[in-house]
C-alpha cells in the first residue's frame, strides 16, 4: 500500500477549490501556450485550436487563465455548420489581427494563411463574458468560466 502525507497545517486543506474567474469586460491578455491544430474529439474530421490566454491587467486577476477553443469545421453539411464555420474562421482571423501577427489588409488581399506558431507570447485585447459550465454526466455542479466574446483591434485605414 502506498501512503501519501499531506500538509495538515493548512486550515483550508479540505475546502473545495474555487477558481478565479476574470470578470466580464475588456481585458489585455498574453497567449501562454504553443497554439496548435488538433483533431476534434467529437468529430475527428474537424479541428480544434486551443488558445490559453493569461490576463495581463494589474490586480487580483493578473495571470488568471481564459481558454478559447476555435473549432474549424472541415465539411459543413447544413446551414448551422456553415454559419459556425464562418464565425469560427472569422474569430481566428480577428485573433491573429489583435495579436499583430496578421494585418486586416492581408486577409482582404486573399492571404488566409495564419502562422499559429507566432501566437505564443503575443498580447491582445478581448472582451470576455462569464458563463456557467456544467460538469459532465449530469452532475449538478456548476462552475463559472470566462469565455472570449470578441477580439478587439483597430481597423486599418483604407486608401480613398
Amino acid at each position: 500500500m502506498v501512503m501519501i502525507n499531506v500538509d495538515t497545517s493548512d486550515p483550508d486543506l479540505t475546502k473545495p477549490y474555487e477558481p478565479k474567474v476574470v470578470p466580464p469586460g475588456q481585458h489585455t491578455f498574453v497567449v501562454a501556450n504553443d497554439v496548435k491544430v488538433v483533431p476534434s474529439k467529437k468529430t475527428p474530421e474537424n479541428s480544434v485550436i486551443g488558445v490559453e490566454l493569461r490576463c495581463q491587467d494589474e490586480g487580483e486577476f493578473k495571470g488568471t487563465p481564459v481558454y478559447d477553443y476555435i473549432v474549424l469545421i472541415a465539411n459543413p453539411t447544413n446551414d448551422g455548420q456553415e454559419k459556425a464555420k464562418k464565425i469560427n474562421e472569422g474569430r481566428l482571423a480577428q485573433l491573429s489581427i489583435s495579436l499583430g501577427v496578421k494585418k486586416e489588409s492581408e486577409f482582404k488581399a486573399g492571404d488566409g494563411n495564419i502562422p499559429l506558431e507566432q501566437f505564443k507570447g503575443c498580447i491582445c485585447t478581448a472582451i470576455t463574458k462569464v458563463v456557467q459550465r456544467e460538469y459532465p454526466e449530469g452532475s449538478k455542479n456548476f462552475t463559472p468560466q470566462a469565455n472570449v466574446q470578441r477580439y478587439l483591434f483597430e481597423p486599418e485605414e483604407t486608401a480613398a
